[in-house]
């Protein structure tokens, strides 16, 4: 069928982001065609977008604007969801003329799922090609294949110009007697010369990384453990040693996060996490410590958030940061909603106050009466806003709301 100005760029999950909508629907102005086609098992879809917010009042023909084409198959195995895929995109841009052709990116892939009672194991490979880049032409290579360690076999054989990644989700063992675990894992390399101008910008980055959980038997104790490591796939040289000899990187970022889930009895939930991020960047180390801990309670009466937050722990850098968040039931037409936070660091210790009183006399019909600056730890973030964090403080304001609708 024939669209203009909808989302119809949908073409199936991928592991790497080889489609994002806001790069093929020039920004909501796009014209185009989308076709489909199945016979159990196999499935088609090609997708035609046109950039048409580039056509000056129809002096512009379909070679002068930018265009898209998605083409993808898929072949299912069985009724566990198993299947094989291969997608192409391609996107021409730029304008014509006599002696310079139309630029384009071009992304082939291929990638496959298989779903077992232990858990989902999938892949996906892809290439591109932009001839404007010069990025040469490298292909698939097996000669290096005597090269003692995966790791360097890997980095020789996948192309420059190539992306891959590799998943094991939802890998579950354990009964009610010894608990329950799931592991997830990743592997992902994108090559220096990869290009992707439909989808994700990521590229020149190799990393792995992992998330584990393991739920207590007989107790509702959740533990979350994930680690990660990333780095460039060319290093740079960042600057010089006195006698002129280069000092090279490749920027590595590692992370840790620990987390412990309870649930007790009467409506209490506590949460207590340690996250640490280490990053080289340029030769230098930045190292960041973050502690966390939120308790909630809710029953018919009231609900009651506090978090506490130790952000870059043991540094210069340390702030404290407090926050609670209440809701009280006053009847069946009145609640009062607060919401408070404190920010504490080495020069000085802020803090802000947000009260708002909620009157619904009807279904249709709500008005609110609040105090203080409302965007401050909004939706849930109370420890984790950034605007509050970096210096936000009290300020006085009034607001007076009314809903309706019909």
């Amino acid at each position: 069928f024939l669209f203009s100005r909808e989302k119809r760029f949908w073409i199936g999950n991928h592991l790497l982001e080889l489609v994002r909508e806001d790069n093929v629907k020039d920004g909501d102005n796009a014209q185009g065609l989308r076709a489909e086609a199945w016979s159990d098992p196999w499935y088609g879809v090609y997708v035609f977008s046109d950039f048409s917010s580039q056509d000056d009042h129809g002096s512009a023909s379909l070679e002068r604007t930018d265009d898209v084409h998605m083409l993808r198959g898929t072949r299912r195995y069985g009724d566990s969801g198993s299947y094989l895929g291969a997608t192409y995109l391609r996107k021409n841009y730029g304008v014509v003329s006599d002696n310079f052709g139309k630029q384009f990116n071009q992304v082939m892939s291929v990638d496959c799922l298989w779903v077992t009672n232990l858990g989902d194991l999938s892949a996906q490979y892809a290439e591109s090609v932009v001839p404007s880049e010069d990025l040469g032409d490298d292909h698939w290579s097996f000669s290096h294949w005597h090269r003692g360690k995966l790791g360097a076999w890997m980095e020789a054989a996948i192309p420059r110009d190539a992306a891959v990644k590799a998943e094991l989700r939802n890998f579950s063992v354990g009964n009610h007697s010894i608990g329950h675990y799931t592991l997830n894992m990743n592997y992902w390399r994108l090559g220096p010369d990869f290009r992707n101008y439909q989808g994700g910008d990521a590229t020149n980055e190799v990393g792995y990384s992992f998330d584990t959980y393991y739920l207590i038997p007989q107790r509702a104790i959740t533990y979350s453990l994930g680690w990660g490591r990333k780095h460039r796939v060319d290093r740079y040289v960042y600057s010089y040693e006195e006698n002129g000899n280069p000092l090279l990187t490749n920027d590595p970022k590692q992370w840790l996060n620990q987390n412990l889930y309870i649930e007790f009895i009467n409506g209490f939930k506590f949460s207590l996490s340690h996250n640490r991020y280490d990053d080289n960047w340029q030769g230098v180390d930045y190292k960041h410590h973050d502690w966390f801990a939120e308790l909630i309670v809710e029953n018919r009466l009231a609900w009651l958030k506090t978090q506490f937050k130790i952000k870059d722990w043991n540094t210069r850098f340390e702030k404290r940061i407090y926050g609670l968040e209440t809701t009280l039931n006053l009847s069946s037409q009145w609640k009062w909603y607060n919401r408070f936070m404190v920010a504490s660091d080495a020069i000085e210790a802020r803090s802000m106050l947000y009260t708002q009183l909620q009157y619904r006399p009807h279904e249709n019909l709500e008005l609110f009466l609040s105090y203080g600056p409302e965007g401050y730890g909004d939706w849930g973030e109370l420890v984790n806003d950034k605007d509050f964090e970096s210096g936000g403080r009290m300020r006085d304001e009034y607001k007076l709301t009314l809903k309706t609708w019909f």
